[in-house]
């Protein structure tokens, strides 16, 4: 069912970039601090979305071109909601508006990297348009 109330809105300005890191610290011990995302943004191309229902911070997305891939059909996404938030619809908005930006980059596909052991999200990326093209590795065209 999807979340009434829910605004998928990048992230650029410091309070969304440091909501966007306190999302991603709930979910991962792989949290980058502020400099590293704009350090991202600078050289990697990479956009930030913070997914609010009703004004609070419950997932993130992001996009991102590796230098030297610049030409190559793919871009590197990834998104997180918080636990509790899940199964509403959330995750497959992100992915959506992640899709937008890649393909405003004139990207193809989505490269996804699903941690071994996420049982959720290996479910959400084993069915519908992801194929598995690596043990931890994922990808769907966009």
């Amino acid at each position: 069912m999807a979340l009434s109330g829910l605004v998928i809105a990048p992230a650029v300005l410091e309070p969304d970039l440091l909501a966007l890191i306190d999302v991603r610290r709930v979910v991962s011990e792989h949290t980058p601090d502020l400099e590293n995302l704009r350090h991202a943004m600078r050289t990697m191309n990479a956009a930030y979305l913070l997914a609010l229902a009703d004004g609070r911070p419950v997932g993130r997305g992001m996009s991102a071109v590796f230098p030297g891939t610049e030409h190559d059909p793919f871009v590197l996404a990834d998104v997180s909601v918080l636990a509790e938030q899940r199964r509403r619809g959330i995750g497959e908005a992100l992915l959506r508006a992640v899709s937008a930006q890649a393909r405003a980059l004139d990207k193809e596909v989505l490269q996804v990297e699903v941690r071994e052991g996420d049982e959720d999200s290996i479910a959400s990326s084993s069915g519908g348009v992801f194929r598995r093209s690596s043990a931890r590795r994922r990808s769907c065209s966009i």
